[in-house]
């Protein structure tokens, strides 16, 4: 089994939070965001052996009772949920995928996706740098967020500043490129500081 555990600081504790998804023998958890009011989180999987093999999902989680939400419904098992994240005011989620063999960003309203996985999901970035894409929300500005984009590998990586209202053009780009001959500089993490 692939189990998800949590650290209770206060009480110095690892507490199991559950593993009640669907067919949970065989999915593999990856990526973990906590929603902004601490109480659940968003997880992406991939099934690995089994029925759900090599199907990638993103599932909604109680922290309290374990129980388990499928957010998604994706058929093809080419297609990768990489990490999911809610926006700042808990209402919006916005996945890292590749899809098709194209990597992009997607977004969905949360009721919507708990109502009906897979509803409203839609495309707002493609053509991300293969091996990154994680979205990360500007805790001073909650209409911006960047989007890390690593390539595997050596190469360029980039960060990228993007908008909620116009989320497929990117603002102010960053990177670093050649440091010189047989030599390459890729920017690897990015944080926020708040002000």
């Amino acid at each position: 089994h692939w189990d998800l555990y949590r650290l209770d600081r206060s009480a110095s504790a690892v507490v199991k939070v559950s593993a009640t998804a669907s067919d949970s023998a065989h999915i593999r958890y990856m990526g973990i965001s906590v929603s902004p009011d601490e109480t659940q989180a968003l997880v992406t999987s991939v099934g690995v052996a089994g029925p759900t093999a090599h199907f990638s999902q993103v599932w909604e989680v109680n922290l309290t009772t374990g129980a388990f939400v499928q957010l998604t419904n994706n058929p093809n098992t080419a297609d990768q949920y990489t990490m999911a994240q809610y926006s700042p005011d808990g209402t919006q989620v916005y996945i890292e995928a590749t899809i098709g063999g194209s990597r992009q960003i997607l977004r969905g309203n949360l009721a919507s996706l708990q109502s009906t996985a897979g509803a409203s999901l839609e495309t707002i970035a493609t053509g991300l740098t293969a091996g990154g894409g994680a979205v990360s929300f500007d805790p001073n500005d909650a209409t911006r967020f960047a989007v890390l984009q690593t390539p595997f590998g050596f190469g360029t990586g980039t960060v990228t500043f993007r908008n909620v209202a116009t989320p497929g053009t990117a603002n102010v780009p960053f990177g670093r490129g050649s440091a010189g001959p047989g030599f390459s500089l890729a920017v690897t993490s990015f944080s926020w500081t708040r002000r």
